[in-house]
């Protein structure tokens, strides 16, 4: 996000004319949504164990990098609201690993 720009206002501009940091999110999550299903309902590959890197590597990046552009802007938009999203995150990913017995 460069420097200089002016503090954002969600409703101010329509999706088009926003930029790209504000909707890379929800591109990379839906990718991320659509690798889930083809690779767990559709091909049923079983890849979490033995881990099949090939397909590890890009679920955690499409995953991680969502959720970091959803975090980012986030600290312009509403500085409260970008403390809470990080405490939620690590939560919940402190959550998620514990309950695969890491």
């Amino acid at each position: 996000m460069p420097p200089n720009d002016p503090p954002i206002d969600p409703s101010a501009a329509p999706l088009v004319h926003r930029p790209w940091y504000l909707w890379i999110a929800g591109l990379l999550y839906g990718l991320w949504a659509i690798l889930g299903v083809l690779v767990d309902n559709v091909l049923r590959v079983q890849w979490r164990a033995p881990i099949l890197w090939s397909v590890f590597v890009p679920y955690l990046l499409l995953y991680i990098g969502s959720m970091m552009f959803y975090w980012w802007p986030l600290a312009r938009i509403h500085r409260p609201s970008w403390f809470i999203y990080t405490l939620l995150y690590v939560l919940s990913t402190l959550l998620n690993v514990m309950s695969h017995g890491w």
